[in-house]
């Protein structure tokens, strides 16, 4: 159940105070009990037992009984109105317009706290729209091979990245959904829609289905190519999020493949020849940043004294184990690019490829500056989202942007480097 922490607050606060907090709920009584002992809030229990069910009138029947007039009721529905009526003051939470009306005409109303509308900033947090910058990775292969574009293939590909999107969102709810027992006690995942309550389960449900339909459905129709790529990425997350999260080594490829799958989607889409090169440097440099991601959680955990991470198989003592498998990986990818400047596909593709491997260093930088970050615990858990907030990162794509202009233009010549084996 999801629980309002200002609703608790102010209930901890009344009960130190030296008020008498009583759980009245229409419910069965082992689920009120079940809550009550959870919180461990309240001072006593009435709730539903055996066939009379204690909502309103005979809620209010028992709390005369126990109480006589002298009682503050909080509740939220139209059901609490009679009650609402017979006690002292009345407390309303998260009710509609309406209702909270209906209380203020016949009650002495001296607290409401206000239902949280369902807006967009709450609807773009819960699909995480911040996420979908990752599925411009569709595009890479169409940029990476200098692939001539026409107006029905560009058309393709943004229909692919919308696809990915809405799909991607749709798999974040239910992550979510899955989630929610661990992303409660989590230092940052709490806040998320879901976690905090600002977004029910019914509306949950209802958006996974809507996303799902309206991601299969658009690219059936426009994209026919990339249905089964959507299919392969939404059976994987919903084994990820179900259970393989949960499996040390396994989540970190798992989630490296997923990236690569979008880049496979958009050679299949564009009709480009699959690069080898580019595929390669991918799925090693993503597994880096997979392990960076759960770096970070340990960094989080460990700050906090936790010895393990809630709903993951990985433990804090594990660091050090995951930074070497991640900083290697991402090393790794550098010495592929290395190897790439000097194959035949950059000789027929660029002019001057020896700007490519001024690339090299950058990319070091880059690497290493982002694991010293992970390793301090000043990064929040997502290295692909940290990049596209950190100005650091601006600055090196964009030096190697123009060092990718200057490699394709070929506007300065570079000195030679001849290979000693070739001479006589």
């Amino acid at each position: 159940l999801p629980y309002r922490q200002d609703v608790l607050e102010w209930l901890r606060a009344e009960r130190e105070a030296g008020r008498r907090i009583v759980l009245a709920s229409a419910a069965e009584y082992r689920n009120a009990k079940a809550i009550a002992d959870h919180l461990r809030l309240f001072d006593d229990i009435i709730a539903t037992q055996g066939q009379r069910n204690l909502k309103g009138s005979d809620k209010l029947c028992e709390l005369r009984k126990r109480f006589g007039g002298q009682f503050d009721y909080e509740g939220n529905e139209a059901s609490d109105m009679v009650i609402w009526a017979h006690c002292r003051y009345a407390i309303v939470v998260h009710a509609p317009r309406a209702i909270l009306n209906a209380a203020r005409s016949s009650a002495t109303v001296v607290r409401n706290f206000e239902r949280t509308p369902i807006g967009w900033k709450v609807l773009a947090r819960a699909l995480r729209v911040h996420q979908w910058s990752k599925n411009l990775l569709v595009l890479v292969p169409a940029i990476a091979a200098h692939h001539r574009i026409d107006w029905e293939i560009a058309l393709h590909w943004v229909v692919l990245f919308v696809c990915f999107s809405l799909c991607a969102s749709a798999v974040y709810i239910f992550n979510d959904l899955a989630d929610l027992d661990s992303d409660r006690v989590h230092a940052i995942k709490r806040e998320r829609p879901l976690a905090n309550g600002d977004l029910g389960i019914p509306i949950a449900l209802a958006l996974v289905g809507a996303l799902l339909t309206s991601s299969f459905f658009l690219a059936h129709f426009v994209i026919p190519a990339a249905v089964w790529a959507l299919t392969l990425y939404f059976t994987a997350t919903c084994l990820y999020s179900l259970q393989l999260k949960k499996v040390v080594l396994v989540d970190a490829f798992l989630l490296s493949g997923l990236y690569v799958l979008r880049l496979v989607a958009g050679h299949s889409v564009g009709g480009i020849a699959y690069s080898p090169w580019l595929l390669s440097f991918s799925a090693f440099m993503f597994l880096s940043l997979a392990f960076c991601k759960r770096v970070s959680e340990l960094a989080t955990l460990k700050r906090c004294s936790r010895t393990e991470a809630p709903g993951r198989g990985y433990r804090v003592s594990d660091m050090s184990m995951v930074s070497m498998l991640g900083i290697s990986s991402g090393y790794g990818s550098v010495i592929l690019f290395t190897l790439y400047t000097e194959s035949r596909h950059v000789q027929a593709l660029y002019r001057e490829p020896g700007f490519l491997l001024m690339f090299v260093p950058l990319l070091l930088i880059w690497i290493t500056r982002l694991w010293l970050l992970a390793d301090r615990g000043e990064m929040n858990e997502d290295p692909v989202l940290f990049a596209t907030r950190d100005p650091v990162s601006y600055v090196i794509l964009a030096l190697g942007v123009v060092l990718l202009l200057f490699a394709y233009a070929g506007w300065v010549r570079l000195p030679m480097f001849v290979d000693a084996s070739a001479l006589p």
